[in-house]
């Protein structure tokens, strides 16, 4: 049994409770109401593993996040990055492709990167999971009955939270970065004009452009769990 430290208690810090609470383990989080990383110090209760499940704090340098978080004595620190990381022009990326990322938010998470791993070494496991999808989420409800969507033929990189999950307990020690994305990449206009049909809400109407040819593999991920949601086709 282990005591985790869950530093964002939101959708998937709520979710990820629930589940160590089911296979034994005691976990304490926090919110943002309760815990500002740019002012409050990081909590020093029991923690075994610490996991870090912010947004990009683009007004805490990448530096002073890593500082605070050192301060951890857990024997496991995950942070959880994103595929953010790397720029649309990139192609086919997996864990031994550079991050060359084309966004602020995308920067930050970059840098935030290199200087944890500069300051906790072994200690560290990086995840950078595609979008999440999971209950009442999943984009094709922000997608629905748009038009002139561009990118059409871009490739989805998406992860159904259970899988997640499911990535983090699982993801042993030898393994320090890894990318939480499920091996089906269909294109945006056919992945989310079928679940809007399966929803039963207006369909989108996309532009067959494309304005990205990300996709995001993993060398690990698909033999770590049993996938629950490979195909992207439940929620």
């Amino acid at each position: 049994m282990k005591t985790w430290a869950i530093i964002g208690l939101g959708w998937l810090g709520e979710a990820l409770a629930q589940r160590l609470e089911l296979e034994g383990h005691t976990s304490w989080g926090t919110h943002r109401s309760s815990f500002d990383v740019t002012k409050d110090d990081l909590p020093l209760i029991a923690q075994d593993v610490l996991f870090l499940n912010t947004p990009p704090i683009q007004s805490l340098a990448p530096e002073m996040f890593a500082n605070k978080m050192s301060e951890s004595k857990a024997q496991r620190i995950i942070f959880i990055s994103s595929t953010s990381v790397f720029g649309g022009h990139q192609g086919p990326v997996d864990e031994t492709s550079s991050p060359m990322p084309d966004t602020q938010a995308g920067h930050w998470l970059h840098e935030t990167e290199l200087s944890l791993r500069r300051l906790l070494g072994s200690r560290l496991l990086i995840i950078r999971p595609g979008g999440l999808i999971g209950g009442a989420r999943h984009p094709a409800r922000h997608l629905s009955g748009r038009t002139n969507i561009p990118g059409g033929q871009d490739r989805v990189n998406l992860i159904h939270r259970t899988d997640l999950i499911s990535l983090i307990l699982a993801t042993p020690h030898e393994i320090p970065l890894l990318h939480a994305v499920s091996s089906h990449h269909p294109t945006r206009a056919e992945y989310y004009g079928k679940w809007c049909e399966k929803l039963q809400i207006p369909l989108p109407d996309f532009l067959e452009s494309e304005t990205s040819k990300k996709v995001v593999n993993s060398r690990y991920a698909e033999k770590l769990i049993s996938w629950q949601c490979q195909q992207l086709d439940w929620l």
